[in-house]
Parts: structure tokens; C-alpha cells; sequence
């Protein structure tokens, strides 16, 4: 933002208290005022709600409670307390500051943000420093009294009967329930609202999706060229026959006592042969040794440029790899900014119901050779032999396994087994519409209430066929739910055996996941799990602490140390 942009805020619609909601469509925002807040939203399409026993409802631009007309603010009614808020005593302000010094809201006259009441809250870095002096102050929605000292979280949020602060993720939101604020511009600087969400959320629109393809390129290292070096002896065996010729000379003149000159004449010619023969071998073996640089220079040339080429595809085989199916953290803040790539992949995808084990070494798509023979042990050749072997395997790449047409065994500690359970469920919520994928789970009270209570709430638990939730954790719900889905299963196995040889899509697919079979015990699915269930649009994992345990239908065994990798 600009220096002549400063202190410039969002105009129109200010009633924005509830991020979930169009704030067109809200019409009042009630807290019930116990230990725990509790908030009940009420709008244009939803007018009226039930809680702990009380209704709420809005007649003629009035809220009531149990038939009871009330006014907005604090507002006691039979015993409870509540908080209720309208778009005429409820504003919202978007704002940020400068962490490197404090900010305060509160009543004092250095405040930041100047407020009624008695509660003093600082802004210090990343916590958040507060001093209670009045009733009804919750942080998280968890009553507070006292002073108290908090690390700040994105989605915090802090409610005194005066206001409601939230940390957002680029800016502090922060909804006024009176005029009687003031925001001084030295040290807070009012902003526009930046969208959280992408356009015409909660409405969804699948986004084209970018289908990368791992490099399959081949490449061959070729060895370098052998220079051969004459040998250390070549000068003697060159210069010897001159040499010789010089002293049979000489020896023959002072034998036969012939003409003095003539033999001189002939051993100079002798001394002038070994002469340029000598200039000859010097000549030939420095263009030799320039030769043999020149060739080495050429070798290493060509290796850089050969590694090069190959480095380029096998990095982007390693970025597609992770692209295709991203580490859990990845896929969290993925979530977390409702990326474009929630729910792409579907029923005709090749990856569909392809998730990821973890991180391991394997090998690669690229196909790198040498012409190196193996009998060569020169360093060059081990050289060579290094890089094919480097770049024939990826490091640390998802350990891709696909859920179709398969029944799935995984063996581990109980804790270890929840963790990577959650992982690959997690995997196949994002990637894959709950249209398409359904999950169904059977565990006992225990795992359900430690564990996966919160996975109620994904919609690929709520079976669409059934009309309820896929977490069996007791007897009741195993009636209800699992005798509905093998019904299911039943008629699916019906059509599939009037169908003959033609092949049978069932959709949605179930993902049933057996963490406790206790409840399996008598029931007549058990028919079923005996044999094969892919054909009938079911993929079954099982989870065991001894893989002895695993029935004879697993087809993929996965054993998960109890460590961090793997």
C-alpha cells in the first residue's frame, strides 16, 4: 500500500463478524455468554436456530428469544447471559501495525486503539498480553479472568462486551460494538478487507487441471578417446642409426686410410640427419602433449555439457513427482488457502485413488547408459559408471501406491497406524470429490474419541447412498450403517453378475477402513470380505499390529516402523 493510500478502508458492507457467512445475509450474531462461547449466526435464509434448549428467531427485523422480544448488547434472560449483535451496533475494521512495537487497546490515553472498558490488551511481537478487569472476556472462545499472557495464532480470536479481535492471515480483523473507539494513525493503519477465500466461495468449480508427465529421456555417457603417447625410449631409437653411421665411419676412414674429406663429408651428413631428427621428435612430442590437453580439455567439455542436458530432466522429474502428490504439510497449507487443486482429480484420471506412503529412493524415468566396458577400471571409466548410477535413481520422492483394485494391509503400532491412516485419508479428501469417494471406518469408542471425532466432518463421511456418517464406533451404529452398506454391496454384486463380462464402474467408490473388527463379529459382510471387493467399487484396508493377523485377501502389504521416515 502506498503512502497516499494510507488509512483507507473498506466502505459499504461492514458487518463482518462471521467469516463463513455473506455479511448481506446476516442479520443478527448471538453469544450465549457460559464457561465456553458459544455463537449462533442468524440470516435471510436461516432466520431462526435451537441451542441448549432456548429458540432464537427474528420477527419483523427483531430477534427473540423463547418468544422474547430483546434489545441488542448485553442481555441477561432467564439465568443466561448473551451478547447480541446487528449491523446497527457492529462494525468491522481490517487493520495492521508496526510489530516491532507494542499496540495497545485499551481506555489509557497511549493506547493505539482507544476503547471503553476496563480490559487492557497488548499487541507485543507475537504475543498477546492481557489484563482483565471486567466480566464475560473469552480467549478462544474460553471464558478468562486475570492477567494472562498468549502466543499468537493465526484464527485467535479475543471478545471483551466491547469487541471482538481476530488475527487473520495478513491482517488483524477487528469488530466494534460502539463509536466510542478511536484509531490513532501513528500507530495503526486501517485497511481494505483481503479476501481469504477464492471467488464465489463456498460455491465450487472444479479448475482445469495441469496434467505433468514425468521426462522419460535416454541418454548415453560416452568414454573418452585414448591418446596413444609415444614411448619415453622413441629419441634413442631415431638417433641411433645416424650415430652409428658416424662412428663406422670414422673408424672405417682411420682403418682404410681413404680420403679424410670424403668421410668427413659423410659424417657430417650423418650428424645433420640426427640433428633434424632430434628437432623432429622434440616438435612431435610437444604437439603430442598440446594433443593430449586439448583432448582432456575436450573430455570435460563434453561431460559438463552431457551432465547438464541430463540434470535438467531429472530435476523436473523430481518437481513433477512432488507436484503429483505433495507432502502432507504441502497439502495442509494447500487447504488452508482453498487452493484450485482440491477435488481434481476424477473417476477417468489414471492417478485417481493414487496416494502417497511417504518418502523413499527410486529409481528413475530417465534411462542413462555408457559405452564404458566393464573391464575398464580407469578413473574416467569409475567416473562415468558413478553418474549413470547417480542419476538412474530419485531421492527422497513420494512413495506412490494406488488404492483401485486392490485390498490393503498396513502393520504397525497403534499410534504409528492412526497417523498414516489419517495421511493417506487425507491424501484422497483432497485429491478426490466426495461424489466420487466415500469413507467408511470401523474402530472402537476409544480411536473415535481421541482420534477421529473431528473427521465427522468431512463430507466424504457422509455417505451419500445412506444419508448418514460412515464412522461405526458401537453396536447401534454397526446395525444402522454397516447393515445399509452391505445392502449396498449386495445389489452392487447383482448388477455386477447380470453385467457378465462388461465392465462395471460403481460410484461412488468406498475406502472401508477396518481398524477394529470387533464389530465385525456375526455380521454377514464378512461374506464379502473374504473375497475380492475392488470388482464391486470397494478398496479395504486393514490395519494390524502383527501382519499374521491380516486375512489372506490383502494383496499389498505396508509395514510402518515406528519412526518419523518411511
Amino acid at each position: 500500500m502506498g503512502i497516499f493510500e494510507a488509512n483507507e478502508i473498506e466502505i459499504g458492507d461492514r458487518f463482518l463478524i462471521d467469516n463463513r457467512l455473506n455479511p448481506s445475509d446476516l442479520i443478527f450474531v448471538v453469544y450465549l455468554l457460559g464457561d465456553r462461547l458459544k455463537k449462533i449466526s442468524l440470516t435471510q435464509t436461516s432466520p431462526s436456530a435451537k441451542c441448549l434448549g432456548s429458540l432464537f428467531g427474528v420477527v419483523n427485523n427483531k430477534l427473540h428469544i423463547d418468544g422474547w422480544s430483546t434489545d441488542l448488547g448485553c442481555q441477561e434472560i432467564k439465568g443466561t447471559r448473551f451478547l447480541i449483535l446487528s449491523r446497527d451496533n457492529a462494525q468491522t475494521y481490517f487493520f495492521i501495525f508496526n510489530t516491532s512495537k507494542k499496540l495497545v487497546i485499551s481506555s489509557d490515553e497511549f493506547a493505539g486503539i482507544k476503547s471503553p472498558g476496563k480490559t487492557r490488551l497488548i499487541l507485543d511481537q507475537d504475543r498477546l498480553i492481557v489484563d482483565i478487569k471486567e466480566a464475560d472476556v473469552y480467549y478462544n472462545d474460553q471464558k478468562i479472568v486475570g492477567h494472562h499472557v498468549f502466543s499468537i495464532l493465526e484464527g485467535a480470536s479475543f471478545l471483551t462486551p466491547h469487541y471482538l479481535l481476530e488475527k487473520r492471515p495478513s491482517q488483524w480483523k477487528i469488530t466494534i460494538f460502539s463509536n466510542d473507539f478511536t484509531f490513532e494513525p501513528n500507530h495503526v493503519l486501517l485497511q481494505k478487507r483481503k479476501s481469504e477465500f477464492p471467488k464465489d466461495f463456498p460455491d465450487y468449480r472444479r479448475s482445469p487441471r495441469l496434467n505433468l508427465e514425468v521426462p522419460t529421456d535416454k541418454f548415453k555417457l560416452q568414454g573418452s578417446s585414448k591418446h596413444q603417447e609415444k614411448k619415453g625410449n622413441s629419441l634413442l631409437k631415431m638417433i641411433m642409426p645416424p650415430l652409428m653411421m658416424i662412428g663406422m665411419t670414422g673408424v672405417t676412414t682411420l682403418l682404410s686410410g681413404r680420403d679424410a674429406l670424403m668421410m668427413l663429408g659423410m659424417g657430417g651428413a650423418s650428424l645433420l640427419t640426427t640433428t633434424f631428427t632430434v628437432s623432429q621428435f622434440f616438435t612431435e612430442k610437444k604437439a603430442n602433449k598440446l594433443s593430449v590437453i586439448e583432448e582432456k580439455e575436450n573430455d570435460l567439455a563434453y561431460l559438463v555439457s552431457a551432465v547438464g542436458e541430463i540434470t535438467r530432466p531429472y530435476k523436473r522429474e523430481k518437481e513433477v513427482l512432488d507436484f503429483q502428490l505433495p507432502s502432507p504439510e504441502k497439502l495442509t497449507d494447500m487447504t488452508a488457502v482453498y487452493d484450485s487443486r482440491i477435488y481434481e482429480r476424477q473417476v477417468h484420471n489414471k492417478d485417481f485413488l493414487t496416494v502417497s506412503l511417504g518418502r523413499c529412493d527410486a529409481p528413475s524415468s530417465l534411462t542413462v547408459e555408457t559405452d564404458v566396458n566393464d573391464k575398464d577400471l580407469s578413473h574416467e571409466a569409475k567416473h562415468l559408471k558413478t553418474l549413470a548410477k547417480q542419476f538412474s535413481t530419485q531421492r527422497q520422492v513420494p512413495t506412490a501406491i494406488s488404492l483401485l483394485d486392490q485390498t490393503l494391509g498396513l502393520v504397525g503400532a497403534q499410534d504409528v497406524l492412526a497417523t498414516s491412516l489419517e495421511n493417506l485419508l487425507f491424501q484422497t479428501a483432497f485429491f478426490h470429490s466426495y461424489r466420487d469417494v466415500n469413507f467408511i471406518s470401523l474402530l472402537s469408542r476409544k480411536a473415535y474419541q481421541e482420534t477421529w471425532q473431528n473427521w465427522r466432518l468431512l463430507p466424504h463421511f457422509k455417505l451419500q447412498e445412506f444419508n448418514m456418517r460412515g464412522l461405526i464406533y458401537n453396536e447401534k451404529l454397526r446395525d444402522i450403517v454397516l447393515n445399509a452398506f452391505y445392502q449396498c454391496l449386495i445389489k452392487r454384486k447383482q448388477v455386477l453378475k447380470e453385467a457378465g463380462r462388461e465392465k462395471v464402474q460403481f460410484s461412488p467408490h468406498y475406502i472401508f477402513t477396518i481398524i477394529d473388527d470387533a464389530l465385525l463379529s456375526g455380521h454377514g459382510i464378512n461374506e464379502l470380505l473374504a473375497e475380492d471387493m475392488s470388482e464391486l467399487g470397494v478398496t479395504v484396508i486393514w490395519c494390524k499390529e502383527d501382519a499374521n493377523q491380516l486375512p489372506e485377501t490383502v494383496v499389498s502389504l505396508v509395514e510402518i516402523p515406528n519412526t518419523t521416515n518411511g
